[in-house]
């Protein structure tokens, strides 16, 4: 369960996740992730550059971003 919450930290860190917390008379208090993504790309060119795009939500900007196997 350990594990889990950190995975869920880091995607709510880059903003993949939104979390909402609920409560319910059986259950208690609980949170509940909704993701914040329409869709991720991942590609490898080549040159062997590994990139990634993100697509939000309508309203919210599309991110692209670009490695190089030599860290640069």
């Amino acid at each position: 369960m350990s594990t889990v919450y950190r995975r869920l930290d880091t995607l709510e860190d880059m903003d993949l996740v939104t979390e909402h917390v609920a409560v319910d008379a059986e259950r208690g208090r609980y949170r509940l992730y909704e993701r914040n993504v329409r869709r991720v790309t991942i590609t490898v060119d080549e040159d062997g550059r590994l990139g990634t795009r993100v697509e939000r939500p309508a309203g919210n900007p599309d991110e692209t971003v670009t490695w190089r196997p030599d860290g640069e």
